[in-house]
């Protein structure tokens, strides 16, 4: 069974974020943790667990997308950036999102979602007043 909805910390979103993440280190946690209380995320969970995930960093912007190596190739990290796009179109955002530009795999992937490359961007002002 397959299921796609929103991170929870309870059913592993936080641990499966920092694990997958390459840019994790101490203090990561409270920020990953904090993002998917109060931000737009999703996961695709499989027979109850969680095989692919992204969450909206605190910059406003979807991030960290990553699929477990044996779960690739079956269409999860499109459900998963799908449902992504639609949560934050729902709360009045536009979807955007962060990819590393030397990753020509990731690139092509977003480029396979309808996604733009909008050029490099040194830094994006971005607050919302509950977090």
């Amino acid at each position: 069974m397959v299921e796609v909805k929103k991170l929870q910390v309870e059913l592993g979103g936080t641990e499966f974020m920092l694990n997958t993440w390459k840019y994790a280190k101490e203090g990561s946690r409270t920020v990953v943790r904090r993002n998917i209380e109060k931000f737009e995320s999703a996961g695709v969970y499989v027979r109850g667990d969680l095989v692919c995930g992204v969450l909206t960093a605190g910059v406003g912007l979807l991030s960290m997308l990553y699929t477990l190596k044996d779960h690739r190739k079956k269409g999860y990290a499109k459900l998963c950036m799908e449902f992504a796009f639609k949560e934050v179109a729902d709360n009045g955002m536009v979807p955007a999102l962060t990819v590393e530009c030397r990753n020509d795999a990731s690139v092509s992937f977003h480029e396979k979602l309808g996604c733009k490359v909008a050029g490099i961007v040194d830094w994006i002002n971005y607050s919302r007043p509950e977090f």
